[in-house]
């Protein structure tokens, strides 16, 4: 808006006028200078502000981060997924900006009204199907819509991408949860949006031994809108490191559940001088330090850990746990 001059500043300024001391050139001159004039494109209105670009920012390179770790350990390969563009444009624009055929997937995320839109390139996307299945990573020199087959292959990749699109919107919301809504390969045929909407296009750089993709996210914002006074840089930053620390502790308990651990039922101990040892004979007996009706140790990975009693269970040998070992006496 132009600044209103008071009426003091009017009359002092005509009469300087009057009297020769200021030219009208001087004072459009001197009105330019105090005022720095920026064009305004009245149909791409900036709905985001500095702020909540800087906590969109946090967010989508937790995102990176995550899915990044997350494409890693899922194909066994060095993954690279690195956030390089935040964009407010129309929706026209981003549907023109895409590849035609590319890989799309409509998401939902309960309670936010609409559909967000998730885009992957085609090459990259064949790349990772190869390594799925166990090849070297092969690109295709021209790249075409997916076979059913393949698509049952890639929904990992889509999987992990809205587990990792959940965690990093967390930090705004406690039960939003991204699902997938559909699959299309034509932007052309997809109505996310109007043509003239205002949209939030998000680009990541992802990359596999030698193949490079993008990622490009588009949030309409009827989409995102009762989120963005949620998008505080501080607030996020303080809260991911909180619950980045809780996700870390709950992946690695989840890789520890696989782990194989050796467990040994011990029935008793003895202590033999080594002159005896040496003269055992098969059908010696050995007696124990435990009585045969009595609970006995289960150790597992040289620890003790419960006490339990000795049985059979369908024709089997084995053991019903009791009660934990103390710390003290383990």
């Amino acid at each position: 808006m132009t600044e209103m001059l008071s009426q003091e500043e009017v009359d002092a300024l005509l009469n300087a006028v009057q009297k020769g001391d200021v030219t009208n050139e001087e004072k459009v001159e001197e009105a330019v200078a105090r005022k720095k004039v920026e064009p305004y494109d009245f149909h791409k209105p900036h709905l985001i502000s500095n702020e909540q670009l800087r906590g969109l920012q946090i967010i989508h390179d937790s995102f990176a981060k995550g899915l990044q770790s997350n494409l890693s350990g899922l194909l066994r390969s060095q993954f690279e997924v690195k956030l390089v563009a935040i964009d407010q444009l129309l929706y026209s624009e981003f549907i023109l900006s895409l590849y035609n055929p590319t890989f799309l997937t409509v998401v939902k995320a309960p309670p936010l009204p609409g559909n967000a839109l998730i885009e992957m390139n085609l090459g990259i996307i064949m790349v990772v199907i190869d390594r799925l299945m166990g090849g070297a990573g092969v690109t295709v020199p021209e790249p075409r819509e997916l076979t059913a087959i393949e698509l049952v292959i890639v929904r990992q990749v889509v999987r992990a991408t809205m587990e990792e699109l959940s965690l990093a919107w967390a930090s705004t919301s406690d039960n939003l949860a991204f699902e997938v809504e559909s699959h299309d390969f034509n932007p052309e045929f997809l109505r996310l949006a109007p043509p003239e909407a205002s949209v939030l296009s998000i680009t990541l750089d992802w990359r596999i031994g030698e193949s490079a993709g993008v990622i490009n996210l588009c949030y309409p914002f009827s989409f995102i809108k009762g989120l963005l006074p949620k998008l505080s840089a501080e607030t996020l930053a303080t809260r991911q490191i909180r619950d980045q620390s809780d996700i870390e502790r709950d992946r690695m308990m989840q890789n520890m559940l696989g782990a194989p651990l050796v467990l040994h039922a011990v029935l008793g101990h003895s202590v033999l001088p080594a002159s005896q040892v040496t003269s055992l004979n098969v059908g010696d007996i050995i007696c124990l330090d435990n009585r045969a009706d009595a609970s006995v140790d289960l150790v597992i990975e040289g620890k003790r850990c419960y006490r339990a009693e000795v049985g059979q269970r369908r024709g089997k040998m084995a053991i019903r746990l009791l009660a934990p070992v103390p710390r003290e006496y383990a």
